[in-house]
């Protein structure tokens, strides 16, 4: 039976968000997907690509991927404007990574640009830390490549 990864893309992720800006090179939202989903068919994984603006829809996607009636074996999260949201509760994006985990589906924070080398209002890390989630920072495009055969390659073990 064929794995399902999900990303997530977050709020300041649409295309007209990230292709107007410098930081991103030009990378569009659209140019993901299509990387996303060359890598998920080379591997033979069903991918669902979404962008979520509201961090409320957000957990609630991952509670439901986190019960038994979720659909999705693995998720990728690009949270990027969630940080500035007021909504933004770092203690219930913790604890649904954590049913993620006891659910066994393994799970990856990426962000487009190195987070650490940016001012603190432009994007922070919402990964747990001292968990078993991974990260990746700074690698464009290429850093959900590295997740998802990261997470490709943990789905075989």
């Amino acid at each position: 039976m064929q794995k399902t990864v999900l990303i997530i893309n977050g709020s300041g992720l649409s295309d007209s968000d990230i292709s107007g800006s410098d930081r991103y090179d030009g990378v569009t939202l659209a140019m993901i997907r299509k990387a996303c989903e060359e890598l998920c068919g080379e591997l033979n994984l069903n991918l669902d690509f979404q962008q979520i603006d509201d961090f409320q829809e957000l957990l609630s996607l991952l509670t439901k991927e986190s019960s038994d009636k979720g659909k999705v074996d693995a998720v990728i999260v690009n949270p990027l404007g969630y940080a500035r949201e007021e909504d933004f509760d770092f203690s219930a994006y913790c604890e649904v990574i954590d049913q993620l985990k006891q659910a066994k589906k393994p799970i990856s924070e990426v962000h487009l640009s190195n987070v650490y080398t940016q001012s603190r209002d432009v994007a922070l890390p919402h990964h747990k830390p001292g968990g078993e989630m991974g990260f990746i920072s700074g690698f464009g495009v290429d850093g959900y490549l590295l997740a998802i055969r990261s997470l490709a390659e943990k789905l075989q073990n």
